[in-house]
């Protein structure tokens, strides 16, 4: 009976039924080519990006290539004929930042040299003396050395002339030292006045005319006993007989700098750095008073000695025979 009232449904019932499977089956179609569409753009897509990445990957490969050939062209070339590189910021502010960046690129900054230890030097040293003041009174001694006999000769130079001459045996003499005025000079001819060293030319004794005359002078070099490092003090005393009061001379102390240096103040002259540099006062004065006489090394074999003071200027060579024979070293 069911069977029967299914096939005897009215023919316009069965036109809807098929009508909407049609119409079923039509969407479903649709929607599926939808789908593919989608499909498709998607994977057009996906392969535009990546064209498009290759391309740029390319690109910026081959502008690395082109810059890194560029550099090795630029740095083959010399440095007139390589090409000025201007970037944006340089057209904007003009020439004078381009001047500005070549000067500060072509600066040298100087390189720091380390001072070396000395013995006692100027402070500050300078190249050139400066000129002799109207009321100061220079002189230099010259020293000689004859290899064959071992005799060392000493010349006392005052504007231009020699106005004394000495001659001994070895540099620290065990012996007395002649001294005679004028050039002339010689070991066993009678002198105007000896030196006579002790204690291992460390104490010296100024006497005129013969070994054992008028004593006119006494010089002595004190060693730091605790200390060899420290500078040596020097101490001359002068005698009545020299027509002067009776007076006695000391060395300055000198300072150490910040670089361990031993300095003493000889007013910007020149100064070779060595032990037989020295300036003395008078002790009664005490130290604030003014230099007496400055003794410095200018040269291998010349002492020169500037003076303010009306010292005779055999006194004045014998002090600086002193400093140029004495055993200053420990």
């Amino acid at each position: 009976m069911d069977s029967d009232t299914d096939s005897s449904s009215p023919p316009q019932e069965r036109k809807k039924n098929i009508q909407m499977v049609e119409v079923s089956s039509s969407d479903s179609s649709s929607d599926s080519s939808i789908e593919i569409n989608v499909r498709r753009n998607s994977n057009q897509n996906t392969s535009n990006r990546g064209r498009r990445r290759r391309n740029q990957n390319e690109g910026v490969t081959e502008r690395r290539r082109r810059s890194s050939s560029n550099n090795i062209n630029q740095n083959s070339l010399p440095n007139d004929n390589k090409p000025k590189v201007i970037s944006v910021s340089d057209t904007m502010t003009g020439d004078k930042s381009n001047k500005d960046s070549e000067t500060s690129s072509s600066e040298v900054h100087p390189i720091a040299q380390q001072e070396i230890p000395n013995p006692i030097v100027s402070e500050p040293p300078a190249s050139i003396p400066e000129p002799v003041t109207d009321n100061e009174v220079n002189y230099a001694i010259i020293r000689t050395h004859s290899v064959i006999k071992n005799v060392y000769t000493y010349k006392f130079h005052h504007e231009g002339n020699i106005i004394f001459s000495a001659k001994c045996k070895k540099r620290n003499p065990n012996k007395p030292i002649v001294i005679t005025a004028g050039e002339d000079v010689h070991i066993s001819v009678q002198g105007d006045y000896y030196l006579v060293p002790e204690n291992s030319a460390t104490m010296f004794t100024l006497r005129k005319r013969t070994e054992t005359g008028t004593k006119l002078m006494t010089a002595h070099i004190l060693h730091n006993m605790e200390n060899y490092i420290l500078p040596r003090l020097v101490t001359v005393s002068l005698t009545e007989e020299n027509g002067l009061p009776m007076q006695t001379l000391v060395t300055r102390k000198p300072k150490m700098n910040r670089n361990g240096i031993f300095t003493l103040d000889f007013q910007n002259r020149f100064t070779i750095a060595s032990e037989k540099n020295a300036i003395f006062y008078n002790q009664a004065l005490g130290r604030s008073s003014q230099n007496v006489l400055c003794v410095r090394k200018i040269a291998k074999e010349t002492l020169e000695i500037n003076t303010t003071d009306k010292l005779p200027p055999y006194l004045i060579f014998a002090i600086g025979l002193v400093m140029f024979t004495a055993n200053l070293g420990s």
